[in-house]
């Protein structure tokens, strides 16, 4: 039965956090719309290992969102510090239909948290590395080994950001492990779950950037003739410049997370810990 108390508190902590983060300027309006529902499913019908990891991914991201970084960077790249609902849902806003996976399915429920542990640890690996990298202001180079690419270009990869978006997915392996301890007790489970989420994560975060050099969509400025991922640049509208049309950013990441999601959770369930 639905339980109308604990359903009616998470819609009030849901819309809560929804309408901070979107004074806050963190959230569009339809991101905080985006965020509310999903984090109201996850408050009603989840347990704190759950939607802590969720509040974790969110709370950091958006505050290193506010680092300062290089105009250009926005202007020609990036969507803002705003996230809007496609950019919700593309880094993890899905997470309710893993955990209604999980009680439909209880055999494989372990597996299925896993797998979204592991997709949570790529939007934070690709999150932390991308903010990181742009704020420390490095020059990255196509995928960490080839040529250099401006600040902000999708497979552009630096040493500083590489390392926070490894230090992102562990944190988030570690939040799993503790689960696991939590529920079973201290168990060598607990490491090999922190472990396969954790590199699930920072796999998860270098498909990014493959797709991201490779298949994202491109646009190049009538006047400058600089590549950009925005519509318009220079007063102008841009054109289109490579990569597949349907490849957006919100497109890559929603790929790279839940490919490096299903990695984990087919490992977690066909090996048994």
């Amino acid at each position: 039965m639905v339980d109308f108390g604990r359903l009616a508190l998470a819609v009030v902590l849901a819309g809560t956090v929804a309408k901070v983060a979107h004074r806050r300027q963190s959230l569009s309006t339809s991101g905080a719309w985006a965020a509310f529902v999903s984090g109201s499913a996850l408050f009603a019908f989840g347990t704190v290992f759950w939607y802590a990891p969720l509040l974790f991914f969110f709370v950091s991201s958006s505050a290193l969102s506010k680092l300062p970084k290089p105009k250009s960077v926005e202007r020609d790249f990036a969507k803002g510090g705003r996230r809007d609902a496609l950019q919700v849902l593309a880094n993890g806003g899905e997470a309710p239909l893993w955990l209604w996976a999980a009680r439909a399915w209880p055999g494989a429920s372990e597996a299925l948290y896993i797998g979204y542990m592991a997709r949570l640890a790529a939007a934070t690996a690709d999150t932390w590395a991308t903010e990181v990298g742009v704020f420390r202001r490095e020059r990255p180079r196509l995928l960490g080994l080839f040529g250099p690419v401006e600040p902000g270009t999708s497979g552009g990869m630096t040493p500083s950001g590489t390392v926070a978006g490894a230090l992102g997915a562990l944190l988030i392996g570690t939040l799993a492990a503790v689960q696991i301890i939590c529920s079973q007790g201290m168990r060598a489970s607990a490491l090999w779950a922190a472990g396969l989420v954790g590199s699930a994560g920072f796999l998860g975060m270098m498909l990014d950037s493959v797709f991201g050099a490779f298949w994202q969509h491109r646009r190049r400025c009538r006047r400058c003739g600089k590549i950009v991922e925005a519509l318009e640049h220079c007063g102008l509208p841009t054109v289109y410049a490579g990569g597949r049309r349907w490849m957006t950013n919100d497109a890559v990441n929603a790929m790279s997370g839940l490919f490096s999601a299903l990695i984990a959770a087919g490992a977690a369930y066909f090996w048994r810990f």
